[in-house]
Parts: C-alpha cells; structure tokens; sequence
C-alpha cells in the first residue's frame, strides 16, 4: 500500500512539474504579444489627446461669452419692442383723441358759421324796421345824428359783405360796432313799438354775439389741444421709429451671436468625438500593456515555481536511490506548501 501511494505521489509530482512548464510555455508566448501601437505612436496618441483638450478650452469659454452676449442681445432686443409697442399703442391713442377733438373743431366751426348767418339776417332785419321809421318830429340835431348813424352802419354793412375772406375777430368787432349804432340809432328813430322791437332784435344780437366770444374761446383751446396732441403723436412715432430700428439692429446681432453658437458648437461636438475616440483608443492600449505587463510577472512567477518544482522532483529522486522512503500525502502537502505551490495556487485562484 505504501509503495502504490509513494508511485503515484511520485507520478503526480512528475506530472505537475510537466503543467508548470506548459503553462510557462504559454506565459513566454504572452510575452511575445506586443500592444498594437509603437511607444512612438503612444506618444503621438498622447500628444494629440492634449492637443484636443487645448483646442477645446478656449472654444468653451467662447462659448460662454457668446451665449452672454446672445441672451443680452435678446433682452435688449425685446426690451425695445416692448417701448416700440407701447409708443405705437400711444400713438394710435392720441390719434383717435385727436381725430375727436378735430371732429368738435369742425362741428363748432360749422355751429358758428350758421349763428353768424342768422346775426347777419337780424342786422338785415333791424335796417328794415330803422327804414320804416318817418323822419317826421325829429329835432335837426337828431335827424343829423340819425343820417351820421345810418351811413356808418351801412358803410360797416357794406364793408362785411364786400370782404369774403374778413378776418374772425375783425368781423366780431364790427357787428359790436353796428349793434351799439343800431341801438343808439334806434333810440333816435323809432317810435315806441319800433324801439321795442329793435330792443328785442338788439338783445337777440348781443346774446349772438356773446356766443360767438364763448366759442370763439372754446375754439382756441380746442386747436391748443389738437396741436399739442398732434406734436406729442409726432413725438412718439419718431421714438417709436427710433426703438423698431435699434430692436432691428439688437435682433440681426442676436441672429449673428446665434449662427456663431451653432459653428462653436460644431467645432466642440467634432474635437469632442475626435477626442472621445482618441482617449477610448489610448484607454485600449493602457489596457493592454497592462494585460501585458500581468502576464510577464505570471510567466516570471512560473520561471521560479518550474524550478522549485524540478527541485523538488530531483530531491525524492535522489532520496528514492538512497534507498530512503517517499513522502506520503500528507507530508508532500506540507512540503508543496512551504515551498510555495499551494500557496501559489491559492492566489491564482483569487486573482
């Protein structure tokens, strides 16, 4: 029993000697894998990876005033048409009040040209009743006062309707002329029922006139306003005109800032995946020279283990000739152990 166990010791030793240099064979053939570029092209590789990053930088920052200057120039840009909107909506406001108040102008226009018709018919109508008066049981002094009257209402009557174009104010004077003669000339000539109803005629002129005063105001205030309202729209058109142009000029350099952000962006997105597929390719090799550099020490490792193995076989041989005993199990474990196999595997088999 002793000796079957001593030969198969002896086998397994023989043959786990044989594994050991297998294996080594396999390890110095791993040696012989190289990484697929040279140290050369490593470098190269290496060189062009921060040559990438260098060339991205300053597009990053690029990147980042472009956008402050985009984001400006849209704020700027809407901020103006925002005034722009708000002067137009202004200026469609004051048009309207205007347009309204010009509308007043002309229906007060029109207003005092109908009164200053009808003051000119009851003028008309007061030298009728002064003509119908007799002259009869007038002192002289009084007829003569009443002829003096009577040529200068007519020559003021006359004045009114050879003069088409007579200025407003000069026309109003006038009529106060001939109302006042009217009055005194009426006093003069007329007899009681005569004087009355010149007296009525006299007041419906006067209350004429006073009218014509209160709308004449009216109608200076009235043009005041229009003026003011037309030169303030002029104003703000202008001002509006004036923000479209500068929000037209913010809008083309938000468009010229948005057409640099795409080019930028561009640039980056290819330097990136150039860098990308750099970066991934040197990862590779690191990787291998790694695998590389693991299977060197592994083959080193078996280079020493082959040797304690090939120790190990020529000490129980030269034990066997000596006539000295084989080892049994137990105590070849022990010595496996010790000179490192065991322990050899172990941390094969947790690597």
């Amino acid at each position: 029993m002793r000796q079957a166990e001593t030969f198969f010791w002896e086998k397994d030793v023989i043959e786990f000697g044989e594994s050991y240099s297998s294996l080594r064979v396999s390890f110095l053939a791993g040696e012989q894998q190289r990484p697929d570029l040279t140290e050369d092209e490593i470098h190269s590789l290496r060189e062009r990876v921060d040559q990438l990053h260098t060339q991205r930088e300053p597009l990053f920052e690029r990147l980042r005033i472009v956008e402050n200057e985009r984001d400006t120039f849209r704020n700027k840009r809407d901020e103006l048409n925002t005034l722009t909107s708000g002067n137009f909506s202004k200026v469609r406001e004051l048009k309207n009040k205007r347009d309204s108040t010009n509308e007043t102008i002309r229906d007060l226009k029109t207003m005092r040209e109908s009164v200053l018709e009808e003051m000119r018919l009851l003028i008309k109508k007061a030298r009728s009743l002064r003509e119908e008066i007799p002259p009869e049981g007038k002192s002289p002094q009084g007829r003569a006062d009443s002829r003096r009257m009577r040529r200068e209402i007519e020559e003021l009557e006359w004045r009114i309707q050879i003069t088409p174009n007579m200025n407003i104010e000069e026309e109003r004077q006038i009529m106060i002329n001939i109302s006042r003669l009217s009055s005194s000339l009426g006093e003069l000539e007329a007899s009681e029922e005569t004087r009355q109803a010149l007296g009525k005629i006299n007041r419906e002129i006067s209350n004429l006139k006073g009218y014509l005063d209160d709308s004449w105001e009216q109608l200076q205030d009235l043009v005041s306003v229009s003026q003011e309202r037309h030169q303030r729209l002029t104003e703000l058109y202008d001002e509006g005109r004036s923000n479209k142009e500068e929000a037209d000029r913010y809008h083309q350099l938000f468009l010229e800032r948005a057409d640099e952000l795409r080019t930028l962006r561009e640039q980056v997105r290819e330097i990136s995946k150039e860098l990308r597929d750099k970066s991934e390719t040197l990862r590779n090799v690191q990787t291998k020279r790694r695998q590389v550099k693991r299977r060197y020490r592994e083959a080193e490792v078996q280079r020493v283990m082959d040797g304690k193995a090939k120790e190990l076989i020529d000490r129980m041989e030269s034990q066997k000739q000596r006539g000295k005993r084989t080892l049994t199990f137990e105590e070849m474990r022990v010595l496996m152990s010790q000179e490192g196999f065991l322990s050899g595997e172990e941390d094969d088999a947790t690597e």
